[in-house]
């Protein structure tokens, strides 16, 4: 009996399950027009806004770091620098991290190119893009109303010269300001012009830097690399390139010694034509010693030389472009179908929700 009431109880839940689904699609269908009106106009919204979005141009340059010559203790003293650690192997978000430093782009910044027949410094450059689209120098409503105003504005500054150790507290400002812009915040709350990318599978590495500008965006990722590439190699290789530097003027010295002592000898024995005395003797034999010595020490000297320009060649790293940003850029804008997608999607998800809530709420106030 037990068992005939629990089925009996089933059966009638699994009914008006039945029977509650079957009234929600029938006030579906009863509001066919509002939910095809509503999710077409999501449709119509979302292809306007891909059509009158106005396009961006991403200038990605690609390269790679051989692994193979290139030290690793340079780059663990390239990022102790910047308080990042390292080992002693590449580390591929490290070295992309290196290039969103300000040390990296502040020699970017300051190096002089030209747009639109305008020569003048990238950050110069830069700020005027800015201030097109403002977003440099505008305050908002919170800091008007706790500040009353921004104390150095930078809105209107432009940079007059690149030596950053003589900048007063404007420029220092406008320079942080603006290496935010372009790399973003370290928190990653905002992105900035440039973003960068990594393949840890084949090693290759990009530079994108996106703006509504194609030359700009051209022009910001080849200057970085090339700033990122010279400091990277510079730094990897500055404790050989000084040991090396050691041994070459020491090499030069015993070359210049040895020179001067077998200019003595011959000077000497010229003077003498051949008739010795004793001490005269006893002083061509300290000569010719000393030359004996000076060579013993420069043959080692050499040697070492060789070996410290060895390890200088074998610790400099190559880095190899494999695409460099080429005008014209592909301009970037939303896909037409994915928006649809995204409209349909949108316009059935907010029309049946509110077909629904409106019965379950009808059906619930009863």
């Amino acid at each position: 009996m037990s068992t005939q009431h629990t089925n009996n109880d089933q059966d009638v839940s699994v009914k008006e399950v039945i029977l509650t689904l079957k009234d929600y699609l029938s006030a579906m269908w009863r509001s066919k027009f509002l939910i095809v009106f509503v999710t077409g106009l999501c449709v119509v919204l979302f292809v306007l806004t891909a059509l009158f979005t106005r396009p961006t141009f991403p200038g990605e340059l690609t390269f790679m770091i051989n692994e193979e010559d290139g030290g690793g203790a340079g780059l663990s003293s390239i990022l102790g620098d910047f308080g990042l650690g390292g080992g002693s192997e590449y580390n591929l978000d490290k070295i992309l991290q290196l290039s969103k430093s300000r040390k990296v782009a502040q020699h970017m910044l300051f190096d002089s190119i030209s747009v639109n027949n305008k020569s003048d410094y990238l950050a110069n450059h830069t700020i005027d893009y800015l201030e097109s689209e403002e977003e440099w120098g505008e305050i908002n409503l919170i800091a008007k109303l706790l500040y009353g105003g921004d104390p150095m504005p930078i809105k209107g500054f432009r940079f007059t010269n690149s030596d950053v150790s003589s900048f007063g507290t404007l420029e220092n400002k406008a320079l942080k300001v603006l290496h935010i812009m372009i790399a973003g915040t370290p928190d990653g709350s905002k992105e900035g012009i440039v973003t960068t990318e990594q393949s840890e599978d084949t090693g290759i590495m990009s530079l994108i830097s996106t703006t509504h500008r194609p030359e700009l965006s051209a022009q910001i990722s080849s200057k970085l690399y090339e700033k990122l590439s010279t400091y990277y190699v510079e730094k990897s290789i500055e404790k050989h390139k000084t040991t090396f530097e050691i041994v070459q003027e020491k090499s030069d010295s015993i070359a210049s010694a040895l020179s001067i002592a077998q200019a003595n000898l011959a000077n000497f024995k010229d003077k003498n034509q051949g008739i010795f005395r004793n001490k005269d003797k006893l002083y061509e034999q300290k000569l010719i010693a000393n030359i004996q010595k000076l060579i013993a020490i420069d043959e080692e000297v050499e040697k070492n030389l060789q070996i410290a320009d060895f390890t200088l060649k074998n610790k400099t790293p190559y880095i190899e472009v494999i695409d460099e940003p080429m005008l014209p850029l592909l301009p970037n804008r939303p896909s037409i179908i994915q928006q649809i997608i995204k409209g349909l999607l949108l316009g059935l998800i907010l029309s049946i929700g509110f077909v629904v809530l409106r019965k379950f709420w009808r059906d619930t106030m009863v």
